[in-house]
């Protein structure tokens, strides 16, 4: 009926394919936070919440969506010369970077000199506004 060989063959396939998975069995990740988790609303309430923020357009979809809610109720508090002031000397300072190295931690002086730089911005456009 089977050859040996082709009996060989399926039976290190079986081996091999229910030994693959086995290996990934330790790969589990044990999150407490998840196995304690009590919720304090009922599955109705949170789909009524779901379905109110979608209404809204408060769930995102797509990059476009993200980048709409993100700036939602923003409101900047300080004027497009100010923030290129601050930009220019935080760069001056080495505080910038680019890619994936991280941003470096700035010292409570260069903190003072990049909010003095917007400041000094401030100053100079009421000067020229009362001028």
């Amino acid at each position: 009926m089977f050859s040996k060989k082709f009996l060989l063959v399926a039976a290190t396939a079986g081996v091999t394919l229910f030994g693959a998975t086995a290996a990934f069995a330790d790969d589990i990740t044990i999150a407490p936070e998840i196995d304690n988790f009590k919720s304090t609303k009922t599955r109705a309430e949170v789909a009524a919440e779901t379905a109110a923020a979608s209404r809204a357009g408060l769930i995102a979809r797509n990059d476009s969506d993200v980048e709409r809610i993100a700036g939602l109720g923003f409101r900047s508090t300080k004027s497009r010369a100010q923030v290129v002031a601050e930009t220019i000397e935080a760069k001056r300072l080495g505080l910038t970077s680019y890619g994936e190295i991280g941003v470096p931690d700035a010292t409570p002086l260069q903190l003072e000199a990049i909010r003095m730089a917007g400041e000094r911005v401030m100053m100079s456009q009421s000067q020229v506004a009362l001028n």
